[in-house]
């Protein structure tokens, strides 16, 4: 087989194994630079790579359903499935931090139930998710404005800026018809 990325992209999609791995190899430390930046500090270096890893297997079992032929397209789907990981485990663990004595501070935690029994994470499923992400890479992640707008393919950091700050009126005003909950 050639070195061709596009007709790499191609087999690949037929499910030809050896060309999922070269794409994957010659676009791991493009990956791994995004993931590492959108991942915290603490949370930099193995679980990047696990993330990387991750997107690999993803590209192995849903081959079938890929629809790109050029190299950037494939890498918005790498990036999106990396975001949508690192979203998931954000939302399915409660992070820690360690504190200036050592101790463990929780830096995400899931909202108490507003007066109708919705959580944030009710909240957050209503509004786009565009404006979700944002705000998870900012307020959770520490991510900068240049990564997120990068990350959500905006303009500008002055967009994806605007973007988290749409989402956070949207939820909000969500907080506030579901029983008056202040954000």
């Amino acid at each position: 087989m050639s070195d061709n990325y596009e007709e790499r992209l191609i087999a690949a999609r037929g499910g030809d194994i050896d060309s999922m791995g070269w794409l994957m190899e010659v676009e791991r430390p493009w990956l791994l630079s995004r993931v590492s930046k959108m991942h915290s500090a603490s949370a930099r270096g193995t679980q990047a790579e696990d993330l990387v890893q991750e997107c690999g297997l993803r590209l192995v079992t849903s081959h079938a359903t890929l629809r790109f032929e050029k190299r950037a397209r494939f890498r918005s789907w790498l990036l999106t499935v990396a975001r949508n990981l690192m979203l998931n485990n954000l939302r399915r663990h409660e992070h820690t931090e360690l504190d200036a004595t050592g101790n463990s501070e929780p830096i995400y935690k899931p909202a108490a139930p507003n007066a109708h029994g919705e959580g944030i994470h009710a909240l957050r499923k209503q509004i786009p998710v565009r404006q979700d992400t944002a705000i998870m890479l900012r307020d959770y992640c520490g991510c900068s404005f240049e990564l997120i707008a990068q990350v959500l393919g905006c303009p500008n950091a002055s967009s994806a800026q605007s973007l988290r700050a749409r989402g956070m009126k949207s939820l909000q005003d969500l907080a506030a018809q579901g029983g008056g909950t202040r954000l």
